[in-house]
C-alpha cells in the first residue's frame, strides 16, 4: 500500500520541486529588468494565486474521485466525473479570476505602487485572467485525473520537459531576444500552459491513462 502511494506522491513531489526551481531561475531573469519589474511581478504572482486557488483545491478531490472510479474499473464513471468536475473548475476559476480583476484597483491601492508599476501589474493580471479561464483547468486539472488513475509519471515527465523548454527557455527568448521584458516571462508561462494542455488532451483521449491503477 505504501509503495503504491509513493508511486503517485514521489513523481508529483519531484515535479513540484523542479517547478519551484524553475520559478527561481525566472525570478533571477526578472531581477535584471529593474525594481519596477520586480515589484510588478511579485504583486502579480501574489494576486494571481487567488484566481486559480479554487482549481488547486478541487484538484485534490478530483484525484480521489478518479482513484475510486478507476479502482472499481468503472471508466465511464471516471470520465463522467472528470468532465463534471472540470466544468466546476472552469466555472470557479472564471468567478475567482473576474472577481480579482474587478477589485484590482482597490487591491493595488493597498500596495502603494507607482502608477507605472500598477499599470504593469494590471496588464499582467489581465492576461492571466484571460488564460486562466481559457486553459488553466486543462493544463493543471487533467494531470490530477492521471495521478488518480495511477498514471503519475507521465505528468511529471511532461511538466519537467515543458517547464525547461517553454517556461524557462521561452522566458529568455521573449524577454531578451524580442524585448518584451518581464511580460515575456508571463507569456512564456501561458505558452507552457497551452503546450501542457495539448499533450494532456491527447493523453486523455488516447485512453492510455486507463491502463494504470493507483491501487489494485
Amino acid at each position: 500500500m505504501l509503495k503504491n502511494i509513493l508511486n503517485v506522491g514521489i513523481p508529483y513531489g519531484i515535479e513540484n520541486g523542479l517547478f519551484q526551481l524553475g520559478r527561481i531561475l525566472i525570478l533571477s531573469l526578472v531581477s535584471t529588468f529593474g525594481t519596477m519589474a520586480i515589484a510588478a511581478n511579485s504583486v502579480g504572482y501574489a494576486l494571481t494565486v487567488f484566481q486559480v486557488l479554487p482549481g488547486f483545491a478541487i484538484n485534490l478531490g478530483l484525484t480521489v474521485v478518479i482513484s475510486q472510479s478507476v479502482g472499481a474499473k468503472d471508466f465511464e464513471q471516471a470520465k463522467y466525473y472528470n468532465k463534471k468536475i472540470l466544468i466546476i473548475i472552469f466555472a470557479s476559476i472564471a468567478v475567482a479570476s473576474l472577481l480579482v480583476y474587478a477589485f484590482l484597483p482597490q487591491i493595488l491601492s493597498i500596495y502603494g505602487l507607482s502608477s507605472e508599476t500598477a499599470a504593469l501589474t494590471t496588464e499582467m493580471i489581465l492576461w492571466h485572467t484571460v488564460f486562466s479561464i481559457i486553459i488553466w483547468p486543462i493544463a493543471f486539472s487533467l494531470p490530477s485525473t492521471f495521478r488518480g488513475a495511477g498514471d503519475a509519471k507521465f505528468p511529471m515527465y511532461v511538466g519537467i520537459v515543458v517547464m525547461f523548454t517553454c517556461r524557462i527557455g521561452l522566458s529568455y527568448v521573449l524577454s531578451l531576444t524580442f524585448g518584451m521584458g518581464v511580460l515575456g516571462t508571463w507569456f512564456a508561462m501561458f505558452i507552457d500552459w497551452f503546450v501542457r494542455a495539448g499533450v494532456y488532451i491527447y493523453r486523455y483521449f488516447s485512453g492510455k491513462w486507463m491502463d494504470y491503477r493507483a491501487i489494485e
